[in-house]
Formats: C-alpha cells, structure tokens, sequence
C-alpha cells in the first residue's frame, strides 16, 4: 500500500532585482542573538530563531542535528546552510522553483507530520547545491531536497521517488555569477566534504 502524500505545488518566487554578486550572508535581522563561531563567516551574532534541528541528520554528516539558515540575499533564493555544531561546516542551498519551473515534488504525509507540517505555507525547500570547477554554473541535487517546518523549527532531508537528478545543471547569468569562497564545501549529495573550492 502506498503511503499517503502531499503534492507540493510548483512554487515561483521571483527573482532578485538586484544581482547576487557575494554568496554571504545578508543582514541576519533584529533580536537577540548567540555568537557562533565559523571558519567561513568568522563569528557570527545569530537570531536563534533561524536554528533548525535535524531529528535525522544528513546522510554522510551523522553528528549534524542542527543548522542556521543564512539568506545569501534578500529573496532567499540562496541560503547558507551552517552547522551549529561544527563552525567549518556548511552547506550551499538553492530554492529551486525560481530556476527549475517545472520541478513537482510530492511529499509523505509522515515526513510533513513529523515536521510539524500542516500546510505548505508553513514549509520551505531548498535542494543542496555545489559550484562547478570553472565556478560558472551550479550542481543541485533535486532527488534529496531539504524540507524545513517553519513551525516547529525542524528540517529533514527526504529522498524523492522518480527521476530527479542529483546533479542538475543550474546556469546563471555572466553578470550575476556569484562568487564562492575557497573554504570546506560539502557536495551536493551530502556525501563528500572538501577543503577549497567544491569540485
């Protein structure tokens, strides 16, 4: 018997009037903060409220349990995920919908309930993303998105049935290339972690 599912709807989120030209954290907000010290960001003052746990981990990464979601601009079309637990860890994310219009998920109704999911407005996707060599376009894997539940600060990564790809190729523009810093990156697939440029 197949489990029941939610079909999350093709979402479009328009794109940056302005190009992103630095994958850095944009201006993180008001409120009281935690100081959390990367090797990335150097030490970062962090709203406690974009802190998600992770109950299961990343597949490859068994001590994560919990992240901070650090918009790269200000249409979060690009977060900086980073470890709580490990300063030198974090993740590249792409909100795909805004890049792959036709990308039609469905997710397990246990998946949204452990998440805390009533409603899709309460949810947010992103699928894990590594640079190419020359740094001009993006690998993001669409079989494994992050799904995050806005209301019980909680994220898992679900593994999608059908054919996405785990490398799909995300161009961009010339003139809104961002640049990434030659720092530990962890490859799309959530299995490898490199020092320097992610290759």
């Amino acid at each position: 018997m197949t489990p029941p599912t939610t079909v999350i709807p093709m979402l479009s989120t328009p794109l940056a009037s302005e190009p992103t030209t630095d994958l850095a954290p944009a201006d993180l907000g008001t409120g009281d903060r935690v100081l959390l010290a990367t090797t990335r960001f150097g030490e970062l003052e962090v709203d406690p409220s974009t802190t998600f746990t992770l109950p299961d981990g990343i597949p490859g990464f068994g001590d994560l349990t919990a992240l901070v979601m650090l918009p790269v601009d200000s249409d979060a079309m690009f977060v900086w995920l980073q470890a709580v637990s490990d300063g030198s860890l974090a993740f590249l994310a792409v909100n795909p919908w805004p890049f792959f219009a036709d990308y039609d998920i469905e997710i397990g109704d246990d998946h949204l309930a452990s998440l805390g999911i009533t409603d899709v407005a309460d949810m947010v996707v992103f699928c894990l993303a590594r640079p190419d060599r020359d740094r001009r376009a993006f690998h993001v894997n669409l079989l494994a998105p992050l799904v995050f539940g806005l209301e019980l600060r909680r994220a898992r990564q679900i593994t999608l049935d059908g054919d996405h790809p785990v490398d799909a190729a995300l161009q961009i523009p010339d003139e809104t290339i961002p640049t990434v810093p030659r720092v530990r990156s962890a490859g799309c697939d959530g299995t490898d972690t490199i020092e320097g440029a992610a290759r």
